[in-house]
C-alpha cells in the first residue's frame, strides 16, 4: 500500500474516531474563527486521544470532551494545551510524535482561533481608556517602580502618550534612564532567582553578594544595551571581580570592582551559567538535577511539572557517588521514572556545575555524564549543548516573559505575575510585535505598555 493510500486512511479513521467519541461538538454551532477542527482533530486521534480520554483522563485531562469547533469553550484549558504544544511536552518519551510542521500548524490555528474567544476582548474606547495622566502614573510604576518625571508628565499633557510613536519614545527614554534598574530588582532577579539566593545555606556570606551582582549587573547590560530577549540564556559575557573570578577558576581579573568580562570558551554562558542560578537549585550540601531541571522547565518556558507523589522519600545524606547513580537508583516508582524523565536530564546536563557554581568535571571519583536529550528526543551533552537545544523552544520562552513581565507591570500579586487567559491574545501581539524588532527588551515593554490590559481604566486583578 502506498503511503498515500495509508494516509488517506488515517484521515478516515480519525474522522469516523471524531464522529462517535465527540459527535456532540459536531453539532454545535460554529463559532466565527474559534475552529480548529481541521488541524487538532488529526493531531488527537493520531497522537493523543489513546491516553487523554474520558476513559484514561491521563493527566486529569481528557480531550475528547474538548470542542474543537469552539476554542471558546473551555478556553483555559486550550491555552495549557497550547502552551505545551509550544515546548513539545507531549506526546510523552518514546511514543509517536507530530513533525515539526503539524506542530507549529497546530500551534498557529490555535493562537489564531484563542485570540477571537474571549468576547470582553473589545478596543479600548474612550470610556474605557485609563486618562492619559494615570498612564505616565502607571508607566512610571511599570519601568522605575517610581512616579513620572517632569517629561513624561510633558508628554501626558500634550497627548503624545496617546500617539504610538510618541508613546514608544517615552518607553524607550525611560528604559535608558538609570531608574529602569528597578526592573531588575523588581523583576528579573526575582524571575530568575526565585527570591531564594539570599536563604541559600551553608554559603559564604562575601559569596553570595557578590553572585547577586553577577546577576544584577547581567541584567541591567541586557536592558540598556537591549539585546534580544534570548541573550538570557546566550549571552557569551558576565561580570567579574577578582573574588567571584577566582571562585570560577579565571584569571585576568584584579580588584573589588565588577567589570565585564567575556568568555574564552563555551562552558558558561547567559544566566544558566552564573553561580546565582547553580546555587538558589542546589542543596546545602549538593546539587539538585531535579531543582535546575524544573526552573529551567518552569521560568523560562512556562511549563512546570506535577507535584511529586506523596512521601517521596529523600535522596539518602551522606552518599558521595555520582548523582547520577544515586538518582537512578532512587527512582523506583514508574510513575516518578515518566515524569522525571521530562525534566532530571535538563538537570543533569548541568552537572559540571558544582552546588555553588563552580566547574567540576568529576562527581564521586566518577567522570561527570552530562547528556541526555528533551522528550522530543533531542540529544544534548553538557550545558553547551543544553543551551543550543533549548533554542528550539524560544518561542514557548518569548511567549512566557512577555506573560510574566505583562503580570508585574499590571501590578499582580506574588512572584507568580498571573495574568487572565482572557489577556492572554495582549500576550500574543506583544510577542508578534516584538518579532518585527529582534525580540529587543524595549520592544515587549513598549508592547506591554501598548497593550489593552496595560491601558485599561480599570485593571483587573
Amino acid at each position: 500500500m502506498t503511503c498515500r493510500a495509508v494516509f488517506a486512511l488515517i484521515v478516515t479513521g480519525v474522522t469516523v474516531f471524531l464522529a462517535t467519541t465527540a459527535g456532540a461538538q459536531t453539532n454545535s454551532p460554529k463559532s466565527t474563527g474559534t475552529d480548529v477542527s481541521g488541524v487538532i482533530n488529526p493531531m488527537f486521534s493520531m497522537y493523543c486521544a489513546s491516553c487523554h480520554n474520558q476513559s484514561r483522563k491521563t493527566a486529569g485531562l481528557a480531550l475528547d470532551s474538548l470542542n474543537t469547533k469552539d476554542v471558546s469553550e473551555k478556553s483555559a484549558v486550550w491555552e495549557k494545551v497550547l502552551r505545551r504544544l509550544r515546548t513539545r511536552r507531549d506526546p510523552p518519551i518514546g511514543s509517536p510524535r507530530p513533525d515539526d510542521a503539524m506542530y507549529e500548524s497546530a500551534i498557529s490555528a490555535m493562537e489564531s482561533a484563542l485570540d477571537r474567544a474571549y468576547p470582553m476582548n473589545v478596543p479600548l474606547t474612550a470610556a474605557t481608556r485609563v486618562s492619559a495622566a494615570d498612564l505616565a502614573n502607571r508607566m512610571a510604576k511599570f519601568i522605575w517602580n517610581g512616579t513620572p518625571d517632569s517629561l513624561l508628565l510633558d508628554a501626558a499633557k500634550k497627548g503624545n502618550l496617546r500617539k504610538p510613536a510618541g508613546l514608544e519614545q517615552q518607553v524607550r527614554r525611560m528604559l535608558q534612564d538609570p531608574k529602569a534598574n528597578s526592573l531588575t530588582t523588581g523583576f528579573f532577579e526575582r524571575w530568575a532567582l526565585w527570591d531564594a539566593l539570599e536563604r541559600a545555606q551553608d554559603v559564604d556570606t562575601a559569596l553570595l553578594q557578590d553572585l547577586e551582582t553577577e546577576t544584577r549587573m547581567f541584567f541591567e547590560n541586557q536592558l540598556h544595551d537591549d539585546h534580544n530577549a534570548l541573550d538570557v540564556w546566550t549571552a557569551n559575557y558576565t561580570f567579574l571581580n577578582d573574588r567571584l573570578a577566582k571562585h570560577y577558576g579565571i584569571s585576568g581579573i584584579t580588584g573589588s570592582a565588577f567589570q565585564r568580562y567575556t568568555y574564552t570558551d563555551n562552558m558558561r554562558a547567559g544566566i544558566l551559567g552564573q553561580g546565582s542560578f547553580l546555587t538558589v537549585t542546589s542543596f546545602k550540601d549538593r546539587t539538585s538535577p531535579v531543582e535546575r531541571g524544573k526552573m529551567v522547565l518552569t521560568t523560562f518556558l512556562g511549563v512546570p511539572p506535577p507535584d511529586p507523589a506523596p512521601n517521596v522519600p529523600p535522596l539518602r545524606p551522606n552518599d558521595d557517588r555520582p548523582m547520577r547513580v544515586r538518582m537512578k537508583e532512587h527512582l523506583t516508582n514508574p510513575a516518578c521514572i515518566n515524569c522525571h524523565a521530562t525534566f532530571d536530564p535538563v538537570g543533569l546536563a548541568l552537572e559540571n556545575f558544582n552546588l555553588v557554581g563552580q566547574w567540576r568535571t568529576t562527581d564521586g571519583g566518577e567522570m561527570i555524564d552530562a547528556s541526555g536529550n528533551f522528550v522530543d528526543g533531542t540529544k544534548f551533552n553538557g550545558p553547551a549543548e543544553l543551551r543550543a537545544g533549548l533554542l528550539k523552544y524560544r518561542s514557548a520562552y518569548y511567549s512566557n516573559i512577555a506573560q510574566k513581565l505583562l503580570g508585574y507591570a499590571l501590578g499582580r500579586q506574588g512572584r507568580a505575575w498571573s495574568v487572565h487567559e482572557n489577556e492572554m491574545p495582549a500576550v500574543r501581539a506583544v510577542v508578534r510585535e516584538a518579532a518585527a524588532h529582534d525580540y529587543r527588551w524595549s520592544s515587549i515593554v513598549v508592547g506591554i505598555v501598548k497593550s489593552e490590559p496595560f491601558q485599561m481604566k480599570t485593571i483587573a486583578q
